[in-house]
């Protein structure tokens, strides 16, 4: 029987954010973060103005609001 390779369980010698899912899973992340936090980007850019923010604390409630719901249906896709 082939055995099945996910996130929770990578194929030997691959690097699991090589995984399609956690691409889309970044890209997703970087949305919310310019939706729900001002910041244009989740890249390190190597000046303090730059990558230092300061949110409301509501917007960071409603941000992880989103991060919980992806990860609740990434769960439900990779059978986690």
């Amino acid at each position: 029987m082939e055995e099945l390779h996910s996130v929770s369980n990578p194929a030997p010698d691959t690097d699991p954010l090589d995984d399609p899912l956690f691409q889309n899973l970044e890209r997703k992340l970087e949305q919310i973060a310019k939706k729900r936090l001002g910041i244009p980007t989740l890249k390190s850019r190597g000046r303090d103005r730059l990558d230092f923010h300061e949110v409301h604390v509501d917007a960071l409630s409603e941000a992880l609001v989103d991060v919980a719901i992806i990860a609740y249906r990434i769960g439900k896709t990779t059978g986690g």
